[in-house]
């Protein structure tokens, strides 16, 4: 059976998640590795201080064999994902998801639909990137 590199990249991600979508993207992620894929998640701890004011470091679960987290901390914290929001884009953000993607070589990328990062971005970046999976969740 064929394997695939999964990356997601999502707003939110347990422990820093706010409920539903984050739980899907880690359920979607354990049962892809469970079948020997090997999954990323790239995800913005940034994003979650804006939604928590009492933004406090979480205890990281443990995570299964074949899935790896990559976390956007911007040095701007909760500054950030407000200044995607207002100016339509993050350097930061841009920054460290093409670092991801040059470190990963994904086979597949999913990108959950959220309010801090730059579509735009992701549409210049994926022009000849072969296999694309927009959605949303909610």
């Amino acid at each position: 059976m064929a394997t695939f590199r999964f990356l997601f990249t999502t707003s939110f991600y347990p422990p820093y998640h706010l409920g539903g979508d984050a739980i899907h993207v880690k359920c979607l992620a354990e049962e892809l590795a469970r079948k020997g894929n090997e999954v990323h998640i790239l995800h913005s701890i940034d994003a979650y201080r804006v939604k928590r004011n009492n933004y406090k470091f979480l205890k990281q679960e443990h995570d299964p064999k074949n899935i790896f987290v990559h976390r956007i901390e911007s040095p701007l914290k909760r500054i950030d994902p407000l200044l995607a929001h207002t100016l339509g884009s993050s350097f930061y953000v841009q920054k460290k998801f093409s670092e991801v993607l040059e470190e990963v070589h994904p086979d597949v990328v999913t990108i959950i639909i959220f309010l801090f990062w730059d579509i735009q971005f992701w549409k210049n970046k994926f022009l000849t990137f072969p296999y694309i999976l927009l959605t949303t969740i909610g």
